[in-house]
């Protein structure tokens, strides 16, 4: 049968039609962008896929942005390149600082229109053929809803345009598919929500949609909600101003690993996403940092009867080596269980000790 039908197809049948035991698909993923988070790489199934794209969306000031800055320094950390599309025009250099990026190695586009940011990609990935670096290669769009389309620029305000963003995101996605594929790159959209017109309700689901139609939905591989739980406030000073958010990231799909599954970090307003105070918080959720009363607390990794103050977690963190490596550890076991929620899940019922939450 495969032999009938190269004949009838070509010289070139050989690498149109085989046999999938023959050799590895163009599609399989065997290259990962770490996202920064231990735990957010096991949701999406090892990091932000090489070869497909993502979709990172939620409400304003949930760490869209935030994330995708972290994924850009850890593919400079890999040896890769990344080209930032700035369609907000709002760009804080000190905070690309704070996060760690190389702005010597940052390749950054403000693009005028939804067209002329698609223009870019297709050239700069044509210009990888070639390339002699092995690292990963990774375009932010930042964001979605910030790209307008030449028919919004153009017209008049009192002109309609229905459709037009939809339309030029659908024809981008379909034409850039193939070609990030065969770049070896990853493609990761930063997307907002929009109340939609006539609200929701029951008999309409829910009453806000992302913006830029369905294509990226259906063409992102991994799509990845961030929801702004709470604010992070000093408990020993009551008077200061919140110091961060806590965000839970869901993933709303994934094809590379089961979708819906959760983890949550901290995105401080000076230092952007803290992997120690991410990492403190799992630990707390996990119960393996016990609190002791006073604002001290013990972890597993310490000597027994061994306790810290939690208040100076952060200096323990960038002056103990040790500290820090046991931290990481206690965070990797739980990772390597199944994941910090998961890990709590299974433990319902079995705690029974009584213990003092105030951290001082």
């Amino acid at each position: 049968m495969v032999i009938a039908l190269r004949k009838r197809l070509g010289p070139r049948s050989t690498t149109r039609v085989q046999l999938l035991s023959d050799g590895a698909t163009s599609s399989e993923v065997t290259e990962w962008i770490p996202s920064g988070f231990p735990d957010l790489d096991r949701i999406l199934g090892g990091g932000w896929a090489v070869g497909r794209c993502s979709e990172v969306f939620g409400d304003e000031a949930s760490g869209k942005s935030a994330l995708a800055h972290v994924a850009i320094r850890e593919c400079q950390k890999a040896g890769g390149i990344a080209l930032l599309l700035d369609f907000e025009q709002a760009l804080d250099k000190t905070k690309i600082r704070n996060v760690g990026i190389d702005e010597t190695k940052l390749l950054y586009s403000a693009p005028e229109s939804l067209e002329e940011g698609w223009e870019i990609i297709w050239t700069f990935l044509a210009s990888l053929k070639g390339r002699k670096f092995n690292g990963p290669v990774l375009i932010v769009w930042d964001s979605i809803a910030a790209a307008l389309p030449k028919a919004e620029i153009e017209g008049k305000m009192e002109e309609s345009a229905v459709g037009a963003h939809a339309r030029g995101m659908s024809k981008g996605c379909r034409k850039a598919a193939t070609r990030v594929a065969e770049a070896r790159a990853h493609v990761m959209w930063v997307n907002q929500y929009r109340t939609k017109i006539g609200g929701g309700g029951w008999h309409s689901g829910p009453d806000k949609d992302t913006t830029g139609g369905r294509a990226p939905k259906f063409y992102a591989s991994q799509r990845l909600e961030c929801v702004r739980i709470k604010r992070i406030k000093p408990r020993q000073d009551p008077g200061t101003p919140p110091s961060g958010y806590l965000i839970a990231s869901i993933t709303a799909k994934c094809r590379l690993a089961p979708p819906h599954r959760k983890t949550e970090w901290v995105l401080d307003f000076k230092e952007g996403p803290s992997a120690p105070a991410s990492t403190l918080h799992l630990l707390r959720e996990a119960k393996m940092v016990r609190p002791r009363g006073s604002g001290k607390a013990t972890a597993p990794w310490l000597p027994k009867g061994e306790v810290f103050r939690l208040r100076s977690w952060g200096d323990l963190w960038r002056s103990e080596p040790e500290f820090r490596r046991g931290a990481r550890r206690a965070l990797a076991e739980l990772v390597a269980a199944g994941g910090v929620f998961e890990f709590l899940a299974s433990r319902k019922g079995k705690d029974t000790e009584d213990e003092d939450e105030s951290d001082g």
